[in-house]
């Protein structure tokens, strides 16, 4: 779909292709489990004002999404699929290669860098803080095959787990291989219009970088 040749079609290794998946369905189960432990411990007003996230901050991140701050504090930053966008693709499409991550996967160097405003009543980006960098591009870097599947091994849990803690499943930063994600300022995946996503206009679409009073 993606109109790849097959010469240059990249080899998917079955074996890394599930430890994947497996990883991203155990992240995304403590991912909620982080909001239910806030939610659990937290008092929640019955109602909620225009600017009213019911859920604290972790230090040094800006957002106060748990559920990333937690992968973020574990991982050392939010792995998330790399996708290949080509129209017709749909939308849904789209977001299962998020899901299944059978391309691979990539995490930003600050997670919520390009975060500007409240996106739901759960969490919000700190009202004192200017973002620095807003406008400028996200900072990227792949993730190794080989660190999924390390996550698999015992010599990883029973051995540099216990001599390292947490810093032995840090995501490994290449800088070799960081790369720079610009703001767009177009509707739809990378300029190609909305009419071109079975989507209505409005529906998904956010400016960015924003406009500053």
């Amino acid at each position: 779909m993606a109109r790849i040749p097959a010469h240059k079609r990249e080899h998917i290794d079955l074996g890394s292709a599930h430890a994947r998946i497996i990883f991203m369905l155990a992240c995304t189960i403590l991912h909620e489990f982080a909001h239910a432990f806030i939610n659990a411990h937290f008092d929640q007003p019955l109602t909620l004002p225009v600017w009213s996230p019911i859920e604290p901050w972790v230090r040094g991140d800006r957002s106060n999404e748990q559920g990333e701050c937690f992968e973020n504090f574990v991982w050392g930053g939010l792995p998330r699929g790399l996708t290949i966008v080509f129209p017709p693709m749909s939308h849904v499409f789209t977001l299962r290669q998020f899901q299944g991550l059978p391309f691979g996967a990539q995490f930003d160097d600050k997670w919520d860098q390009w975060n500007v405003h409240l996106y739901n009543t759960t969490f919000a980006v700190m009202p004192s803080v200017r973002p620095e960098g807003i406008a400028a591009a996200k900072h990227k870097f792949p993730v190794p095959q080989e660190w999924f599947q390390r996550l698999f091994t015992d010599q990883m849990w029973f051995d540099q787990v216990s001599r390292f803690g947490l810093d032995a499943v840090k995501m490994p930063k290449s800088q070799f291989w960081d790369v720079m994600h610009w703001a767009s300022d177009f509707r739809g995946n990378h300029g190609t219009g909305e009419e071109r996503w079975n989507r209505p206009d409005d529906v998904g679409w956010t400016r960015l970088p924003p406009t500053w009073a």
